[in-house]
């Protein structure tokens, strides 16, 4: 036979009210009468319920904020794949403008170059005509024309 805390009981004696437990050391003697014993176990039931109704409560409680928390890690693990999206798309965006801008870079490099050459030769032509100047010509006020648009394009 078991008592109220679980362990069995060595005898119970012929007094119904009277119960004698035994534990691994000593004899344990607890007198109270039946009815007491009655009304003790209903107001620890009553107890027991009553916080088993605050536990579930709060585990309900629990368990909604839990549902709500796993939303909105849903929803940012939505957002992040999305930004990561956005990520990428912006760093090919980035990498082509770089390529473009090597080719403008090197086609700049090119014109540049090709009016350096110009130059030199707009200057050889100045020098050639400034060679038929001093020649002293029939061609020298032709000569002095076209010195006048060299200096022009130079400038």
């Amino acid at each position: 036979m078991m008592n109220l805390c679980g362990k069995s009981c060595d005898h119970i004696t012929n007094n119904i009210g009277d119960i004698f437990t035994k534990t691994e050391k000593n004899v344990v003697i607890e007198k109270q009468p039946l009815p007491a014993m009655i009304h003790e176990v209903r107001n620890s039931t009553v107890e027991l319920l009553d916080k088993n109704i605050r536990l579930n409560k709060e585990n309900n409680r629990l368990t909604e904020k839990n549902t709500i928390l796993k939303i909105d890690i849903k929803d940012n693990e939505d957002e992040l794949l999305e930004s990561k999206n956005q990520l990428h798309k912006l760093e090919g965006l980035i990498f082509a403008k770089n390529e473009a801008l090597g080719s403008l870079r090197a086609e700049h490099e090119n014109l540049s170059d090709a009016i350096n050459n110009k130059k030199t030769d707009l200057k050889k032509l100045k020098s050639e005509i400034n060679n038929l100047k001093f020649k002293k010509s029939p061609f020298q006020s032709v000569a002095h024309k076209l010195k006048k648009e060299c200096s022009k394009i130079v400038k």
